[in-house]
């Protein structure tokens, strides 16, 4: 009787802590994906406002150099998802004299 008692408190006892395990490596796993998406989330809205702040600085360059921007132009660079030919972009735009010295050719149809 003594070794059936204790075999069932140690059953128990084990049962208890497998699930006390599992609850609290669900909760763990749960907040390190949590804290994951955060930064995920942190870092990609850190890299749309670069770019939306890359292709609001060369639209306002483009207005204030040529008065009339065509929209296609002002579409192809809101299209736009490469840095480098954005700041390649606003190289050009910040050297034209007229709009037909940028390479437009390299922007999204």
């Amino acid at each position: 009787m003594v070794e059936t008692w204790a075999q069932h408190l140690f059953e128990q006892g084990r049962a208890e802590g497998r699930a006390e395990g599992r609850a609290k490596g669900r909760a763990e796993g749960r907040a390190q994906v949590r804290a994951e998406a955060r930064a995920e989330g942190r870092a990609e809205g850190e890299e749309l406002g670069k770019m939306l702040g890359k292709r609001e600085a060369i639209l306002k360059l483009l207005h204030r150099q040529f008065a009339d921007v065509p929209d296609d132009i002002t579409l192809a660079i809101n299209t736009t998802e490469s840095h480098a030919r954005l700041d390649a972009l606003l190289d050009e735009v910040l050297n034209a004299e007229t709009l037909d010295d940028i390479e437009w050719d390299m922007l999204p149809n």
